[in-house]
């Protein structure tokens, strides 16, 4: 299949004549600016935000294939002062928008909802100052790619271009490309950073632009799926699911009535056994007696809540997928893939 041009164009990333070019031809994007306060640790800080479309062009022909979005806030510097970092955010999936980093994690603002764990009592959904947003150290880019939010391509027939792993790549490289020309940031640092899926296209992005000649400063990689080398060996890595498993368990109350009294001990004891136990026994899972086999598959029952039924005898495991359909699953409720305090479905279910 042969490649759209603003694919080809990537290679040229951040050539003098390339920018001259960037700058006679960009059309002003539909961009609405307004001007915020918010208080951060006591403190005021005021900041500009802006929204808009972008347009991803053919560079042969000059027509658009596709808009990418964007919501930035930048804090007014001093004449003279040196520029910002800028980090730009996103979501994975692929299919996911920026919504959750940006207003559950490291906007100026987050959003507290009913289904807010921490906040469990009846609240009415509402936008609050972010203590933890990183627009104190950073301006902030959440970047909605081809295809979520409102970014979509211009053209059904150009869909192909941007729906595969290639050109969600390559159109993420174009747009910060054209955003940091468009708003004169060259000059200043800038991270890229992705949760989930979008570490992949956080670091593939990154190998475009660097291959091109284009320093990122740095990448942060958000519960991602990148193979960056082994960090601990197979059995550690699997029974260290089981304290977390079990942090999850004790919220929800479906573990015994003996480890549910001290949290801080079950977790201490779960991570006991895990580590100690389970992980020596998950290596040599091949080869474990029937009697084996059957203690640490009630050993994990005991410390996940889940039944022995769900786990795997032969693997001596259960999923990720398989652990938030099964452990609520007799009140008829699914745990939350991004925080498991969360649930769908049942009697007094949060929603996910």
């Amino acid at each position: 299949m042969r490649r759209p041009a603003w694919i080809a164009l990537v290679a040229l990333v951040g050539t003098p004549i390339l920018l001259a070019q960037e700058r006679a031809t960009f059309q002003e994007p539909d961009l609405a600016t307004t001007r915020h306060q918010i208080r951060v640790n006591g403190s005021a800080l005021s900041y500009t935000a802006r929204i808009a479309l972008v347009p991803i062009r053919n560079n042969d022909a000059g027509d658009i294939h596709g808009r990418f979005g964007f919501v930035s806030y930048s804090v007014d510097r001093a004449p003279g002062a040196p520029a910002r970092p800028v980090i730009f955010l996103w979501n994975g999936g692929p299919g996911s928008d920026s919504t959750t980093v940006h207003f559950t994690g490291f906007g100026p603002r987050r959003l507290r909802t009913p289904d807010d764990p921490a906040h469990p009592t009846p609240i009415v959904p509402e936008l609050y100052d972010n203590d933890a947003t990183w627009l104190t150290f950073a301006d902030l880019v959440f970047v909605d790619p081809i295809g979520t939010g409102y970014a979509r391509p211009a053209k059904p027939e150009y869909a192909s271009e941007f729906y595969n792993t290639l050109g969600d790549l390559a159109s993420t490289a174009e747009f910060l490309r054209t955003f940091r020309t468009r708003f004169n940031l060259l000059n200043a640092p800038f991270f890229l950073a992705g949760e989930s899926y979008g570490t992949w296209r956080a670091a593939g992005a990154t190998e475009i632009l660097e291959k091109a000649g284009v320093r990122v400063t740095g990448v942060m990689l958000i519960s991602g799926g990148l193979a960056m080398g082994q960090a601990a060996p197979d059995a550690i890595r699997t029974a260290l699911f089981v304290p977390a498993r079990t942090a999850t368990a004790f919220y929800h109350k479906v573990l015994k009535p003996e480890l549910l009294q001290d949290e801080s001990r079950t977790m201490a004891e779960a991570q006991k056994w895990a580590l100690e136990e389970y992980a020596p026994a998950w290596e040599r899972r091949d080869a474990l007696a029937d009697a084996d086999r059957d203690r640490i598959i009630a050993g994990l029952a005991r410390y996940t809540g889940v039944p022995p039924a769900s786990i795997d005898r032969a693997n001596l495991a259960i999923t990720s997928p398989q652990f938030t359909a099964t452990l609520l699953k007799d009140r008829g409720q699914t745990l939350g893939r991004y925080d498991m305090r969360v649930v769908a479905g049942g009697p007094g279910a949060h929603g996910d």
